[in-house]
Order: C-alpha cells, then sequence, then structure tokens
C-alpha cells in the first residue's frame, strides 16, 4: 500500500493506491479492510459504458474502418491496464486520429455528458456537471469486446469479433454457426479422425 500524505492533506481524491496480485481474492478483501479502503467505482460498468460509446462513434465508419478503430481502442486500454494506469480520453483520442486529436476525446465527453442529465428539471450540481476524463479498464470486459467465446461439457469456442460475418456465420433462426478456413491444426486433427473412421467402418464391411 502507499499513502500519499501530501494529498490526504490537500484533501485530494487521489491519496491511497495498492497492488495485489492474481487469484488471490480472499486475501484481497482482507487486505481492503484492514485499511479501509472502498472501492466506490464499478470498473466493469465504466468499461461497458465506454465501449458503447465507442460503438456509436465507429457506427457511420466503414467496416474495416470500424473494427480497426475498436481494435486500436482495446489494445491501448489494455496496454494502459497492463501499467495499472488509467485510461484518459485525451491520450487516447490523440492515439486515434493524429489530423484531429481532439475528436474521439470530444465524442466520448458528449456522450457521457447526455448520460449523466438528471431526470429533473432542477439545476444540477456541482458532482453532476463534473465528468471524468479517465477511467479504469476492466480487462475481462475488454476481451469480450473483440473477442466471442463460449462452452459447454463438450465443446469450447472461441474467436475473433472481426471473423463474424467473414469465416464465421451466425444464423439466428437455428442457432448454428458456419465456420470457414479452419486452423490448420484443427483442420488436421479432423482429417485425421475422418480417416481413422473410414478405415474402421471398411473394416467392418
Amino acid at each position: 500500500m502507499c499513502l500519499n500524505t501530501t494529498a490526504l492533506k490537500a484533501n485530494e481524491s487521489k491519496y491511497l493506491s495498492f497492488s495485489y496480485g492474481r487469484g488471490e481474492k480472499a486475501l484481497q478483501n482482507a487486505f481492503c479492510e484492514a485499511i479501509g479502503f472502498t472501492d466506490t467505482l464499478n470498473v466493469e460498468e465504466e468499461t461497458q459504458v465506454f465501449l458503447n460509446i465507442v460503438n456509436e462513434y465507429t457506427k457511420d465508419m466503414s467496416e474495416d474502418h470500424a473494427k480497426e478503430t475498436r481494435s486500436k481502442v482495446v489494445d491501448y486500454c489494455l496496454e494502459q491496464d497492463k501499467y495499472g494506469a488509467p485510461v484518459e480520453f485525451k491520450a487516447l483520442s490523440q492515439e486515434l486520429n493524429e489530423r484531429e486529436p481532439e475528436r474521439f476525446e470530444k465524442f466520448v465527453m458528449e456522450k457521457k455528458a447526455e448520460l449523466r442529465q438528471p431526470e429533473t428539471q432542477s439545476e444540477p450540481s456541482a458532482e453532476e456537471v463534473e465528468i471524468r476524463r479517465e477511467f479504469i479498464p476492466d480487462r475481462k470486459s475488454l476481451r469480450n469486446y473483440v473477442r466471442f467465446s463460449g462452452k459447454s461439457k463438450d465443446v469450447t469456442l472461441s474467436f475473433s469479433a472481426n471473423a463474424l460475418g467473414g469465416d464465421v456465420e451466425f444464423n439466428g433462426g437455428n442457432n448454428t454457426l458456419v465456420i470457414r478456413n479452419l486452423p490448420a491444426r484443427l483442420l488436421k486433427q479432423l482429417q485425421q479422425e475422418q480417416a481413422f473412421l473410414s478405415e474402421l467402418k471398411a473394416k467392418g464391411e
């Protein structure tokens, strides 16, 4: 744990930080309780809101440009997560578009402002007006955004979201997937199994 006493005395919002290893949830909870830390941020929800805004930002782009932009966003966010750093909209915006470095940031802030609009007609408070210009990314949400995955008792499946509509087609009518251009290793295994079964069938006849 690192306690910034200068920031604490100045009544700043960021004065406490700590790190922990993966797979130590019980220890994490005990440590947070011991130091009196309460996480008031729902990083999964914040990340999902951000990704929904990214979808809106890319919806009028060409398919290739939209996929490239979404991939850049996720790669940048994952890189920030690796170093334990928040994602700043300004820095990300500059990464996405050098010619218009403020375009993405402006879009995000406008959308977040719309989401923060009070339901009543009363004057919003200072807390309601202020909108954070950064967020802490949720690694799992980011990876799910660029990949589809799932498993049952007998099947485990994972593929890039970019493949949907190309090598992978989904039929919502009968809930089936058609997969083309199978990975070479998988294809070889299937061909070997097919040859083995054909040989057994020939011997049986």
